[in-house]
């Protein structure tokens, strides 16, 4: 049974582990583990930052005091009863690189103002990332793969082409995995990025950036359809769950008050930035303790109570439609 035509399921699927491609949305520590490298522990806690993980936790402010980590380990621990995926840079499942784009190889990636320095690290995009997996890893067949990207390709450069051209790279992750025996994927798309504050006092910029969020939506849908064709004609044949994020967001922003939030666009106090082509981060946060709630930390990351909007209505068998609500709550960034 298909993740995506199980929503009305009353047991929740089966997958023997996750393993995740992604950005900062996705990365647990692989960033961290590449800062270390140059004496800085980032992010963690001595910026007010989860440890490893570009998102809140327990002891930071304002704290997550229910729930911990970024979406793919809340989907593992509350739905999936799975053990959660540590970074790859440790031995674990989760390439993920916070700044990474869907090309292949590797970029510089720069944190300003750590301790009135920046500092600049080499991450490993999207392609690299399940390059590395398949030389490394066996492919196991029973696992949920999770491959999410594109926001920051549009940051760096939102032509069509390029826009057209980060689906089309996804779609080729995907086909490799495949044919490297992979068989169940989670694929989600942008939410409209010109909402992101960043955006808020520069209507052309939005407007610009919602058109290729909406375009880069449809090109990803057209690629996966075209990857699961030609893989169907060769006899193999892939499950691709795909969550609309996109739709998602419009329906959140649309109603904020509905998921407790009243400010959407105030940003949290200072604290190391990356720069702004880097979309670093795509769910959006509670900032303030007391009554004003936003959704965006450092303009793009979340926090880990977002999660909440899912998780407070589960039970022992819990759905897709389930972790979809979990999902939706953390719609928010990339990086």
């Amino acid at each position: 049974l298909t993740l995506a035509t199980a929503t009305n399921a009353q047991t929740t699927p089966t997958f023997s582990r996750i393993v995740v491609f992604g950005d900062s949305l996705s990365d647990v520590g692989n960033l961290r583990h590449r800062m270390e490298e140059n004496g800085v522990s980032y992010p963690g806690g001595e910026f007010n930052y989860s440890d490893g993980r570009l998102t809140n936790s327990r002891d930071t402010d304002p704290a997550s005091d229910q729930y911990f980590g970024v979406w793919h380990e809340q989907l593992a621990h509350l739905f999936l009863k799975l053990p959660t995926s540590a970074p790859s840079l440790d031995g674990g499942n989760d390439f993920a690189f916070s700044g990474a784009t869907t090309e292949r190889g590797t970029r510089d990636y720069s944190i300003i103002d750590v301790f009135g320095l920046g500092v600049t690290v080499t991450i490993d995009n999207m392609g690299r990332q399940v390059n590395d997996y398949l030389a490394k890893r066996t492919v196991d067949p029973a696992a949920l793969f999770a491959v999410w990207g594109g926001g920051n390709d549009l940051f760096d450069d939102h032509s069509s082409s390029n826009v057209t051209a980060a689906a089309g790279r996804m779609a080729m992750m995907i086909s490799s995995l495949a044919n490297a025996g992979a068989r169940h994927f989670l694929v989600p798309n942008v939410p409209p990025l010109g909402g992101l504050p960043r955006y808020a006092n520069d209507p052309e910029a939005k407007d610009a950036m919602n058109s290729k969020s909406a375009l880069y939506r449809a090109e990803l849908d057209a690629s996966l359809d075209s990857v699961t064709s030609t893989l169907a004609a060769q006899g193999i044949k892939i499950e691709i769950d795909r969550l609309d994020v996109w739709s998602l967001f419009v329906r959140f922003v649309s109603d904020p008050k509905r998921y407790g939030f009243t400010d959407m666009m105030t940003l949290p106090k200072a604290r190391p930035s990356t720069p702004t082509s880097i979309f670093s981060g795509m769910t959006y946060t509670q900032l303030r303790r007391a009554t004003i709630k936003s959704l965006e930390r450092q303009t793009v990351h979340s926090q880990a109570q977002q999660c909440r909007l899912g998780a407070r209505s589960t039970s022992p068998h819990v759905p897709p439609s389930r972790w979809r609500k979990c999902l939706s709550g953390r719609l928010h960034h990339h990086g």
